[in-house]
């Protein structure tokens, strides 16, 4: 089975992003549901094996390493927004290609 993002079904090893299972932690665990479940997926959806890709990490900040070899820092939370070409049409009734942009949560 692929390594596929939770939230917005990103593959590991695919443009540089990596995934990471949620945390053993109960407390960090209960976090990283928070943020999964703000961005739209049900928390029956989550299972032992679920996992969020590097593009829901501040770069430099929760995360460290290469590419290929990427680890999260001890205590990390994801905090980044990815916003779809299909969210971005929908609020601007535009059909127009536009690049996906990731925002930190704490900026919206």
């Amino acid at each position: 089975m692929a390594k596929r993002c939770l939230i917005c079904g990103n593959l590991n090893g695919v443009d540089e992003v990596s995934t990471h299972r949620f945390p053993a932690n109960v407390e960090l665990r209960r976090q990283w549901v928070m943020f999964v479940q703000n961005n739209g997926v049900d928390a029956q959806q989550i299972f032992a094996s679920s996992k969020l890709c590097s593009r829901h990490f501040v770069p430099g900040h929760d995360f460290g390493g290469i590419a290929y070899r990427r680890r999260l820092a001890d205590g990390a939370v994801p905090s980044v927004v990815s916003i779809t070409y299909f969210d971005y049409c929908i609020e601007k009734k535009s059909v127009n290609p536009v690049p996906t942009a990731f925002i930190p949560m704490y900026l919206l």
